[in-house]
């Protein structure tokens, strides 16, 4: 009988490892680097991402996942109950927790981080990786039911995945087939090994990112009910509590693994997402042109949707019928999970979907901005009907002919992929060539931490400069996050005057400072002659070289305010924080108004705040939670919102004294008449025209954008740089 045949009648034991396994392994292996080159190419030097594929974000988003795994590497060997407590975002604690912490990806990351110290290494290695483990692991588990013919199939489809780097936060789904895997054996058999690995399994993915948090929860929503189902005769007292152990123990960890972002929401740093201004990706709509786009340019291509055609086709022995049914629930979750909460039928329809359930009862399910990502599920799924269709059109065969309509299949598939052009190689900072300014820090900077001059202006140059703090892990003021603190520009308001003395009284009354790094290189013409001449007191030069200088910092304070900074108990100017109570008479008005307004420019609004109760408001500080700010929102004239953002006060609004401050504002793309409606808000507490200051409204007569001419004469000027005194508004 061929290995088909006795397949298909439902194999349920993994038998060892053959030979022919192992080069299996090793053929996907060379598949993945001839998917990824030149990632390949010296890889301990260079990274590999498309800036004009992935906008704007793409290089902030490498640099921060190397600067990530780097830190996990670097202190779980050193202080491991510090994991959360970063070197970025100083003096902020949990620094970690503005962003995923992707601890899954260690075990790949790690032991390539710890022989050699290269965290672009490192990662290049980790994200090759996840390609060959994702096709052979899900070749392992669907060997059980169609044969190694039809299973290496499913496994070169599996591979494909998610498009490429820098999407690394999606490429490490290699653990579902072994959670499936794991899953099936347990309820089979019940060996104390097979539980084992379903809690390693997932405990390895699980915190690989929130995206596969969760997209492992609707694996289970899939998986789980059917193989329950299909091992019903089974199922004793043994096979539940081992399940429910298992789950036990990874809801605990993953629980103590989330404290650090439950407590950056309590202060009010994480946005809540309401029905009223939802994000792109959940908007209907949109979320069914990327998965439409996905599944047409990415997921298995036109074979593999054929051969899915022929799996689902009814009939076949019994392990046919349980993948047939297993990849077959996969594709349907993964789908349903993409289209996010209404499913979109057209421009103007949607549909109602289970998808608002979970939002509703999974904690953090509703922070999700991209449900398309749940695709990644149904890829599973179609790559196991696809090994399950090529098993069905061999059946009966001989090995030769199931063996090379397999070899012929994979062929296909990667032909059909390797159009797509590569990925530029960028040349990156590593161990053979770290500039000399943050060798003498990891050699000299006694862990004081290091503000950077001058201050990163993109979100990419912060991200690198934390990737640099890699090679020296001194604390540093600069840093990039998915929702970075609001302190930074207000420390760097002061540290960009430098060295002028008082700049320099200011920053250390304020931060624990031990070294200001100056790129020389970086400067502005202007600025550089300040740093020829004399310097004040307390800030020396330590060491210096072409390109950049170091200066030690030892000013003493002289008012103490660095206990303020980032207080919940206390604002900057020393007001209580509490909340406001049933009465809180005030006013907001209109102070300066720019014309025109310009459609998709930005315009900083100047507004005027009048506290007429008897109590000073809290408001200057930079954990919103409590605090008093204020909340803008631009409406159509329908009422419908384009946009929502809060703004901070500068100081604590005093009874009766008029406190001026600058709202910025992101004009509409379209022009048109809309509305400004601007609330004095204390976040997380209440509106304050629901104690007594009214909403102010505002029209915007928004005009179109005037043809730029050929001297570049009537251009849109570049947005103003945020003021010193009003914090970041976030994404």
């Amino acid at each position: 009988m061929t290995e088909s045949a006795g397949s298909a009648r439902g194999t349920r034991d993994l038998r060892g490892l053959h030979p022919a396994d192992v080069l299996l392994l090793l053929g996907y292996a060379a598949a993945a680097l001839l998917w990824l080159w030149p990632l390949p190419h010296h890889p301990w030097a260079n990274s590999v991402y498309d800036p004009g594929g992935f906008p704007a974000v793409a290089t902030a988003d490498f640099y921060l996942v190397v600067w990530i795994l780097s830190w996990f590497a670097h202190v779980v060997t050193r202080a491991p109950l510090h994991l959360f407590d970063a070197n970025t975002f100083h003096p902020a604690p949990l620094a970690l927790a503005y962003s995923e912490h992707l601890i899954g990806y260690l075990p790949l990351f790690g032991p390539f981080w710890w022989a050699t110290g290269n965290g672009i290494l490192a990662l290049n290695a980790t994200a090759f990786l996840t390609y060959p483990l994702s096709a052979w692991f899900t070749y392992l588990f669907a060997r059980r039911f169609v044969g190694r013919p039809g299973a290496a199939v499913a496994g070169a489809f599996c591979a494909l995945r998610y498009e490429l780097p820098p999407h690394f936060h999606l490429l490490g789904a290699q653990w579902f087939p072994v959670i499936l895997y794991a899953l099936d054996a347990w309820l089979d058999a019940a060996r104390a090994r097979h539980a084992v690995l379903l809690a390693l399994a997932l405990l390895l993915q699980c915190p690989s990112s929130v995206c596969l948090l969760y997209a492992t929860m609707f694996l289970g929503v899939a998986a789980g009910p059917l193989l329950l189902l299909e091992h019903r005769a089974r199922l004793d007292r043994r096979r539940i509590a081992g399940l429910a152990l298992v789950l036990t123990v990874v809801g605990a960890v993953l629980v103590v693994s989330m404290l650090p972002y439950l407590t950056l929401r309590s202060y009010g740093l994480v946005p809540d997402y309401d029905d009223e201004l939802v994000p792109l990706g959940l908007i209907p709509i949109y979320a069914r042109l990327h998965l439409d786009q996905y599944l047409a340019r990415g997921g298995v291509g036109l074979l593999g949707y054929v051969l899915a055609l022929v799996a689902i086709v009814p009939g076949g022995a019994l392990g046919w019928r349980r993948v047939r049914r297993l990849g077959a629930a996969l594709v349907v979750v993964g789908v349903v999970a993409a289209l996010g909460p209404r499913v979109a039928i057209d421009s103007t329809t949607a549909l109602w979907s289970p998808y608002v359930l979970l939002m509703q009862v999974v904690p953090g399910f509703a922070t999700v901005r991209q449900p398309a990502r749940f695709i990644i599920v149904a890829q599973l799924g179609f790559a196991l009907l696809a090994g399950l269709g090529v098993t069905r059109l061999v059946h009966g065969r001989g090995a030769r002919v199931q063996h090379a309509v397999a070899a012929a299949c994979v062929a296909a598939v990667l032909a059909a992929r390797l159009w797509l052009p590569s990925h530029p190689a960028h040349p990156e900072t590593a161990p053979g060539s770290v500039p000399e300014a943050y060798r003498w820090l990891a050699a000299n900077g006694d862990g004081r931490a290091v503000v950077e001059l001058p201050r990163a202006r993109s979100d990419a140059a912060a991200s690198r400069r934390a990737y640099a703090s890699t090679y020296h892990w001194q604390p540093i003021l600069e840093g990039y996050g998915a929702y970075p603190p609001q302190h930074r520009a207000y420390l760097y308001a002061f540290a960009e005057r430098l060295p002028d003395e008082g700049a320099l009284q200011d920053l250390v009354d304020r931060v624990d400072v031990g070294w200001v790094l100056l790129h020389r290189d970086e400067l502005a013409p202007a600025d550089a002659p300040r740093w020829a001449g004399a310097l004040p007191v307390g800030l020396t030069l330590a060491a210096e070289w072409a390109d950049a200088a170091v200066y030690r910092v030892e000013r003493p304070v002289a008012s103490d305010r660095r206990d303020r900074l980032l207080s919940t108990e206390r604002t900057l100017d020393g007001t209580r924080i509490a909340p406001l109570g049933e009465r809180c008479e005030g006013t907001l008005e209109l102070a300066e108004w720019a014309e025109p307004l310009v459609a998709g420019s930005e315009v900083r609004v100047a507004l005027r705040v009048e506290n007429r109760s008897a109590a000073v408001w809290p408001a200057a500080g930079f954990y919103p939670r409590s605090l008093v700010g204020a909340r803008g929102v631009v409406r159509r004239p329908d009422g419908r919102p384009i946009s929502r953002w809060r703004t901070a006060l500068p100081h604590d609004p005093r009874p009766s004294e008029p406190l001026a401050f600058a709202m910025p504002l992101r004009l509409p793309a379209q022009p048109g008449r809309y509305l400004l409606h601007v609330d004095l808000v204390q976040d997380g507490v209440m509106p304050l025209r629901d104690c007594g200051a009214p909403t102010l409204t505002l029209p915007l007569d928004v005009v179109a954008k005037p043809l730029p001419i050929a001297d570049g004469a009537g251009e849109n000027p570049a947005p103003p740089e945020s003021s010193p005194a009003v914090a970041d508004t976030g994404r």
